[in-house]
């Protein structure tokens, strides 16, 4: 079964409003422009609550803005736009289905059973479940649940690949693993993929390119506070020092305070 190829993702003026507990609108994203180049890897980072899941709603035609556009190949998104696949934090496997099964529900609607199969077991094998196809997600780690959601969403061979805070749940050494899979995956089927997440190392260890997201001082509404190149070649050692350079920048636009070393003068009475 072929897979659609990589597209572009570009928001004009996008801003989206929400209900506030007092009957009002609270603004929670606004004058947001944004171009994502097609088989590119973007990480959306900022504080909770300044939009990052909204936006990937927005482009997967889960929600719509109240200002703005949202383009997917230099076309309109549509609602639920099927150009796009999305896999969330935690894996939402139905308990009742095998890990095939499972797979199998992120095929396109008309697709027949052998090729539906053949896709199903060409993604189990990318994801390394090959010998777990048969179990349930009862008997399986949360590392192969997440791999088992990542093959689900690329069944149907989308061209944008949206991921909301994937391995947030999973532990640190899972997480790494992680990160080298879906870098094998998007060699192996270089779809765009926009990520959110929270984590700036995670971000430096995937990213081509890191949209900061985050209000400006006496603004309501979150924007692009900056986008920021990631142009050292993959696998990263974060030991490099232009890395260690945009990790001190992400953290200062995040409003992190990076502590200085400790002073070595003597204390006085």
């Amino acid at each position: 079964m072929p897979t659609a190829p990589a597209l572009s993702v570009a928001l004009r003026g996008i801003a989206r409003r929400f209900a506030d507990a007092h009957g009002g609108e609270r603004l929670v994203l606004r004058d947001v422009d944004l171009t994502v180049g097609a088989g590119e890897i973007v990480a959306l980072l900022g504080a909770s609550g300044s939009g990052k899941s909204t936006l990937l709603r927005l482009i997967a035609g889960l929600d719509a803005a109240d200002d703005g556009l949202v383009l997917l190949g230099g076309t309109a998104a549509a609602e639920v736009d099927q150009r796009c696949a999305v896999a969330f934090q935690e894996p939402r496997l139905l308990p009742w289905r095998t890990i095939t099964r499972n797979v199998q529900l992120g095929l396109p609607r008309g697709t027949g059973r052998g090729p539906g199969r053949e896709r199903v077991s060409e993604l189990l094998r990318l994801v390394g479940l090959g010998a777990a196809a048969a179990l349930r997600p009862r008997q399986v780690s949360g590392g192969m649940a997440q791999r088992a959601s990542l093959a689900r969403a690329l069944a149907r061979g989308p061209g944008i690949l949206l991921l909301d805070e994937p391995f947030g749940a999973l532990d640190a050494l899972t997480r790494l693993t992680m990160h080298d899979l879906l870098l094998d995956i998007h060699a192996a089927e270089p779809a765009t993929i926009v990520l959110v997440t929270h984590d700036v190392d995670e971000a430096l260890a995937l990213a081509d390119h890191i949209v900061v997201l985050g209000k400006e001082p006496d603004r309501e509404g979150a924007t692009i506070r900056a986008v920021l190149p990631v142009s050292a070649p993959r696998p990263r050692d974060h030991s490099d020092p232009d890395l260690a350079r945009l990790r001190a920048e992400l953290l200062e636009l995040l409003g992190v305070l990076i502590p200085s070393h400790p002073s070595t003068a003597k204390e006085t009475t």
